[in-house]
């Protein structure tokens, strides 16, 4: 199994340490007065996502975006509600994680849109105008 140094102190594992930091996500959305039987299940869909992980051999080097994505997509025709419901429970315990431990935010990606782009080359015809002479 694949580990880095934060999953694999001493005899702690990668699973052992989720369930540490899973424990004080919990403790700080019950502070938010989520109901306990929310809190339940969200715990409950961390920590299939941290098995997952390590029957994967992932470490917290690949937690990101896509690599959630990639947990959220791992069956066909499951219930959008369902979707929604494990991706409010793992992205905020991923930047929970961020904060408290670390792991890198990845890069902002800025997105042009057609309307921009065609402002963009709009605006280059006209400041290339020829010069009287």
């Amino acid at each position: 199994m694949k580990t880095d140094s934060l999953f694999a102190s001493g005899d702690r594992t990668f699973l052992d340490l989720y369930g540490t930091y899973v424990d004080s996500f919990l403790t700080y959305l019950r502070a938010k007065g989520y109901a306990e039987r929310t809190l339940r299940k969200k715990r409950s869909i961390i920590l299939t996502f941290a098995r997952w992980n390590v029957k994967k051999q992932f470490t917290e080097g690949d937690l990101d975006e896509s690599h959630l994505n990639v947990f959220l997509e791992r069956s066909s025709g499951r219930k959008k509600t369902c979707i929604n419901f494990e991706t409010s429970a793992l992205r905020p315990f991923l930047n929970y994680l961020r904060r408290e431990i670390g792991i890198p935010t990845p890069p902002l990606v800025t997105r042009s849109s057609p309307a921009k782009d065609l402002i963009v080359i709009d605006a280059k015809k006209h400041t290339s105008l020829p010069t009287r002479t």
